[in-house]
């Protein structure tokens, strides 16, 4: 993901057609993510970049889809939707690429997309970062 020692950066933001060839390699790179996707159509970049377009970019007003950017790139999702205020519930969704596990990306993404939910805010406004630490640690 970074240099070994070098500071890993990771943020919550917006999916752009951009992103599809990241998509697509953690998807082909990783089998079970394919289940993440739907089983959509990921063949080309522009095809992805689609897949994009019409399933990871925000939805509405209280449903919300973001990249999980280690260092500029995509490296997995994190989705809040069924937003229920009367109950205090949501469904989440998160998936991360082979090579992102085991960093707490996850955690971390899925607490920040909460948060955001929690206050409001527009997916616009999601450019923050969530973590950063030393490449060498577990």
């Amino acid at each position: 993901m970074t240099a070994a020692g070098g500071p890993v950066t990771a943020e919550l933001r917006p999916w752009t057609p951009a992103d599809a060839g990241a998509l697509r390699a953690a998807v082909a790179a990783a089998p079970d993510l394919v289940r993440q996707t739907g089983g959509a159509d990921l063949s080309t970049d522009a095809a992805a970049a689609e897949h994009i377009r019409r399933h990871l970019a925000p939805r509405g007003p209280r449903s919300y889809a973001f990249a999980v950017a280690v260092d500029g790139r995509a490296v997995g999702g994190v989705g809040i939707g069924a937003v229920d205020d009367v109950h205090g519930t949501a469904w989440l969704s998160y998936w991360l690429a082979a090579e992102a596990r085991g960093r707490g990306l996850a955690t971390a993404a899925l607490v920040g997309a909460r948060a955001r939910d929690t206050a409001g805010l527009e997916p616009r406004q999601a450019r923050r970062r969530l973590i950063e630490r030393d490449a060498r640690e577990p």
